[in-house]
């Protein structure tokens, strides 16, 4: 009966965690409280906190789950596991030739002479210099692309990590070379060597210790790399440790799921325009529904820029699916004024059509910042000028991930474009401020017929449509 009770825990505890975290996620260190934040193709770092980390859409994953496996991690259009580890990988395998590896042979070598004295560090040494780049390529190839999550023993909390093989070594490999050692070092000690493996580790045996450790690691893990927040460094890593290593290099993470609660994702303004009105630019891989009180846009192919103009077309869904790149007016100042909510199922598609702007991405499409060589005039950022909203050239080399931008090329611009375009309405072409009063102006109804007291509406003066 005992075994059944615990047999049905087990389930409903497998159950739970899956129904708990499968879906919009961000990834926490238990240690430091530091949320994983994916902004530049070089920097996937913890380094945002619970406060910055609710208007940051680099720190949103998508994962799922299936027994002890995570199947799904997704971030800014990035399939870690199904794609970019296994692509990783594979850039290993085609790109280190064998005087790279030789290279790396030597620095190994010399780091083992460094860290073991005596006999001991002159043997490893030795055999480390035998290991061939064949062996290597066998090896690397056989590493497990899949990633792993166990349940800390105590406390709230998981550990994630890969599986390496054991290293082809001499005709063997190097964990039974590692085994035949560490049981003749330990070969005076009663009791198994498990029992005796602590013991021995802190023990005065010098030229020893090394071994031992890198071994009763191999023998409580098999060969796990666990992903770790590097101690006094905002960076990921995998790398191999024993259970009390781990916990010191903040190897224990979390699963929040995205809510609309206090774990909500928030839009924070790019820019703020003479009237009050907040607006963002916005694009992710994940899908948004806007609050009451928002209003998302594109741009259209209808481009007037020798008149420092294009035009923008309101969206009526409130619903925005993933890598649609739009404009977005916004409620208030912060991220939490302006919570969105994350719908389970990707809305439809919409159809907008000519939508020119365009989402920051790297060369391989991934929603990353970008780090220009050089300003590129040709690139229209969202901005204000004279109190209004509008689209102006970029002066920066920094491109930040998560926006969008207007690309002009010079066929397209004409040789009059201003380095900056209003947007104005498709429908009427009129700017949301472009409000007038009668004074002495002569008003004329769409039809060209003058109106001498115009009401509320559409009229053209001095040659140009403005809302009265």
């Amino acid at each position: 009966m005992k075994k059944i009770y615990l047999l049905l825990m087990a389930m409903l505890m497998a159950t739970a965690i899956n129904a708990q975290t499968t879906g919009y996620n961000r990834l926490k260190n238990v240690s430091t409280g530091h949320y994983a934040n994916l902004a530049s193709s070089g920097s996937f770092a913890p380094n945002a906190d619970k406060e910055s980390a609710n208007g940051l859409a680099g720190t949103i994953a998508y994962m799922a789950f299936a027994d002890n496996q995570v199947t799904q991690l997704r971030m800014q259009g990035l399939d870690v596991i199904n794609v970019a580890i296994p692509m990783m990988k594979a850039l290993v395998l085609t790109t280190i030739d064998e005087e790279q590896f030789i290279s790396m042979r030597t620095t190994m070598v010399e780091m083992i002479k460094k860290q073991m004295s005596g006999a001991m560090g002159s043997m490893v040494a030795r055999m480390m210099e035998d290991y061939t780049y064949e062996e290597f390529l066998e090896w690397f190839d056989k590493i497990d692309t899949n990633l792993y999550f166990e349940k800390v023993e105590k406390g709230d909390g998981y550990r994630l990590f890969m599986v390496t093989p054991d290293f082809p070594l001499n005709g063997g490999t190097f964990n039974d070379y590692l085994i035949e050692k560490a049981n003749q070092f330990m070969k005076a000690y009663t009791g198994t060597l498990q029992e005796k493996a602590d013991e021995y580790l802190v023990g005065d045996l010098e030229g020893l210790r090394p071994m031992a450790y890198v071994f009763i690691s191999h023998m409580r893990f098999g060969n796990r790399m666990y992903l770790t927040e590097q101690t006094g460094e905002y960076a990921l890593n995998f790398g191999f440790a024993n259970k009390e290593d781990v916990a010191k290099a903040k190897s224990i993470w979390d699963f929040e799921l995205v809510d609309n609660d206090t774990n909500y994702f928030g839009l924070t303004p790019q820019v703020v325009d003479a009237e009050g009105n907040y607006y963002t630019s916005f694009v992710a891989d994940f899908p948004i529904t806007l609050a009451e009180g928002m209003k998302a846009y594109y741009v259209t192919d209808e481009m007037e820029p020798a008149e420092s103009q294009v035009k923008w077309q309101a969206i009526e869904s409130e619903s925005i699916p993933g890598l649609t790149p739009v404009i977005i007016q916004l409620k208030g100042s912060s991220a939490s004024d302006n919570k969105v909510q994350l719908p389970e199922n990707e809305p439809d598609a919409l159809y907008l059509d000519g939508n020119q702007l365009l989402p920051v991405a790297n060369d391989l499409g991934f929603l990353l910042g970008r780090t220009l060589e050089e300003p590129d005039p040709n690139i229209y950022v969202l901005d204000v000028k004279e109190g209004k909203v509008c689209l102006a050239s970029n002066m920066e080399q920094t491109m930040k991930s998560n926006t969008v931008y207007l690309y002009l090329d010079e066929t397209r611009k004409g040789e009059n474009t201003s380095s900056y375009l209003f947007l104005v309405d498709k429908v009427t072409g009129i700017t949301e401020v472009a409000a007038q009063t009668k004074g002495s102006n002569v008003f004329y109804d769409l039809q060209g017929r003058r109106v001498s007291h115009p009401s509320k509406g559409i009229y053209i003066v001095n040659g140009k449509k403005v809302a009265y």
